[in-house]
């Protein structure tokens, strides 16, 4: 399950600025303790990696990177409703992201909300022309998974079918292609 993706830092008052001090000159994300959560979250330590992000959210709330590994980090450790008030949290501080809508919707979908909960957010973002091939792959795998909740199999299976051709070793493209 790849839905890990960065969030970039930006100038003041974006994704990894702290409150009215971001920006050039400012204080930038807390990169080391983001990289030794980010390690910890990629060696199966979830729950290792929760204080760690709870730290650095605490320094900067307004960081997207943080807010998107603290959702990982619980959905990695089965506490899908902390989950996904972090997901709301990112939605929160930028509602038109696609990223974070797509987070929210793969959460969503985790935590077996039906199609009509999870569409609003897929399609807020599915808007992005140009998302790049991870965030495209994701995409594919959410909407297969919203077509089987709504037993539309062949959609289902077209979805996945495109996501296997974008990466044939997605193994949650594998999984619902096989569905």
């Amino acid at each position: 399950r790849n839905r890990r993706a960065s969030f970039p830092e930006v100038e003041e008052g974006g994704y990894g600025a702290a409150p009215g001090r971001g920006g050039p000159g400012g204080p930038s994300l807390p990169m080391q303790q983001l990289q030794e959560a980010k390690s910890l979250l990629e060696a199966g330590r979830a729950e290792a990696a929760i204080p760690v992000y709870e730290a650095i959210l605490r320094q900067q709330p307004r960081s997207m990177e943080a807010l998107a590994g603290l959702a990982d980090c619980y959905a990695d450790a089965g506490n899908l409703d902390a989950a996904l008030e972090a997901g709301k949290q990112l939605l929160g501080l930028r509602p038109d992201d696609a990223e974070a809508n797509l987070r929210v919707a793969e959460l969503l979908l985790a935590a077996g909300y039906s199609a009509e909960m999870v569409d609003p957010y897929l399609k807020w973002a599915g808007n992005v022309p140009n998302g790049g091939r991870t965030l495209r792959l994701r995409m594919l795998c959410a909407a297969a998974e919203v077509a089987l909740l709504r037993e539309d199999y062949a959609k289902a299976h077209a979805n996945a079918s495109e996501a296997v051709r974008i990466d044939a070793e997605a193994p949650r493209a594998l999984l619902l292609l096989g569905h």
